[in-house]
């Protein structure tokens, strides 16, 4: 039967079956080309999902980290407009300088003295002409508002409420602080604030020889730490000649 049919239809035959098995193979590999490209483009939108999901937990974790933050930045600000709250920072303040300069034997906290005065720091050297007291009790109240101040007209009032301020407590730690054959002639007022107490000793109304006058000695951090230094080194010395007096 095959004889019977033209040599040239044959070929055409055989020729469309060829481009019909080639059509059919082409269209399975391009199938599964576009399976795989399907499978990688899932792929990418799934690591891509995942990313943008740990993105958006890191931009939440921060968020709340900023907000802690805001908390701890209104609570610092609470506290410095809270008049009682500043009153205790300047106390736990000079009793940490000098907790981390003095032997606990060596200074009270909250010492009452014979007039039933309370003063924040006692220190004890030995004799009572030796025995210093320590006040940190400084309103900064009208500092603040000159510092707040919008107009030169109400700085101008507030400075001189502060300086009233100073002049007042420089007056309450001499009478106060200073008792004969109990403490030495001198009281300390400890100004917690290195920025209040320079604008103390800058003043042009001289608050440190006001002070002086009246045997009373403004301390800052600084100044009141390089003075326990000294009182240490005194401390010091006076236990060494003790201890040689007896081994002699």
């Amino acid at each position: 039967m095959l004889e019977n049919i033209p040599l040239n239809y044959m070929i055409i035959v055989l020729g469309l079956i060829i481009i019909f098995c080639s059509y059919i193979l082409y269209k399975k590999i391009d199938n599964k080309n576009d399976l795989k490209k399907d499978l990688g483009i899932e792929r990418e939108i799934r690591e891509g999902l995942g990313q943008l999901t740990n993105r958006l937990k890191a931009i939440d974790e921060k968020q709340k980290e900023l907000g802690n933050v805001k908390e701890i930045v209104i609570d610092f600000k609470n506290l410095f407009n809270n008049k009682t709250e500043r009153g205790k920072l300047g106390e736990e303040y000079l009793e940490g300088i000098i907790q981390d300069t003095l032997q606990k034997k060596h200074y009270k906290f909250q010492h009452t003295l014979s007039n039933k005065k309370r003063v924040d720091c006692f220190l004890t050297l030995g004799t009572s002409n030796e025995c210093f007291a320590i006040d940190s009790k400084l309103s900064w109240e009208n500092y603040k508002k000159m510092q707040e101040a919008s107009d030169t007209h109400s700085r101008n009032g507030h400075a001189k409420e502060f300086a009233t301020d100073i002049n007042r407590h420089i007056d309450d730690v001499s009478e106060k602080y200073i008792i004969t054959g109990e403490t030495a002639p001198i009281a300390l007022m400890f100004v917690a604030s290195e920025g209040v107490f320079r604008a103390i000793e800058d003043s042009s109304q001289n608050f440190i020889k006001k002070a002086r006058a009246k045997n009373v000695v403004i301390l800052s951090p600084n100044t009141l730490w390089s003075f326990l230094r000294t009182y240490k080194l005194l401390i010091q010395n006076k236990e060494m000649y003790e201890k040689s007096h007896v081994l002699q």
